[in-house]
């Protein structure tokens, strides 16, 4: 074994004439890594990390994280096979409970446009979330908005022109809510009232041109009032009286 060694060793030195490198390109590799960190691994003035940071295990990279104040906050991006972003995640951890753990999420169409973007954050004790989805062309096609762990939100939906088709805003949880609809053109085309579960107060129903085409009222889910129809020329063409859901003659 010793002999087999020792031919080997003279063999290297014949053709190579040097002994091996691997040691030497070992130390290089480090100090390189030595220097990379030391230029981004850095500590603000109260002590915190901030900035690039780069670990290495076994001289390899492992991560590499950017910190704000102390926190990290890193981005992650996947690509289509064109090339392409196809989605991305970028998360931030803040402090004191004032804003933490915030994730926003966007998807993107293989032609770059954005297809759908999400956005969460943890505030007080609360949730709070934006989802938008998009049209390919760029337009939005909805949005809903969640804010104060569900005290208040809002759902709306566009035409692909770019004009709201829906539009709901909901207060104290699911328990009463407004929504208002539209036309493609941009005008309403209803708009009423739900409580608790129930329809409750005015809903109205317009033409395209923008006349009144319906007018009613409601109480707990019971048509009352005074029910009247008008025609495309706002004049009224019915008239008809209910009283907990029920017309009087």
């Amino acid at each position: 074994m010793k002999e087999i060694f020792t031919i080997l060793w003279v063999t290297w030195l014949s053709v190579f004439g040097t002994l091996p490198e691997a040691s030497s390109q070992v130390r290089t590799n480090t100090q390189q890594n030595f220097t990379e960190n030391a230029a981004k691994n850095q500590y603000d003035q109260q002590g915190r990390k901030h900035g690039d940071w780069v670990e290495y295990k076994n001289n390899i990279k492992a991560a590499e994280w950017a910190y704000k104040n102390g926190y990290k906050v890193w981005q992650w991006i996947h690509y289509y096979k064109s090339g392409n972003k196809r989605k991305e995640w970028l998360y931030t951890e803040q402090s004191h409970g004032i804003s933490k753990n915030v994730w926003p999420w966007v998807y993107y169409y293989e032609n770059g446009q954005k297809k759908q973007e999400w956005s969460y954050s943890y505030e007080n004790g609360k949730k709070n979330w934006l989802w938008i989805e998009y049209y390919e062309n760029g337009q939005k096609e909805s949005e809903w908005l969640y804010i104060n762990g569900q005290e208040s939100w809002k759902w709306v939906y566009y035409y692909e022109n770019g004009n709201k088709g829906i539009e709901i805003f909901f207060q104290n949880g699911e328990y009463h809510w407004l929504e208002v609809e539209y036309y493609e053109s941009g005008n309403k085309r209803i708009e009423w009232e739900n409580k608790e579960g129930a329809r409750h107060g005015r809903r109205i129903e317009y033409y395209e041109n923008g006349k009144k085409k319906g007018e009613w009222s409601w109480e707990n889910g019971k048509q009352q009032g005074v029910f009247t129809f008008y025609g495309e020329d706002g004049k009224i063409i019915q008239t008809k009286l209910y009283k907990d859901g029920q017309i009087v003659e």
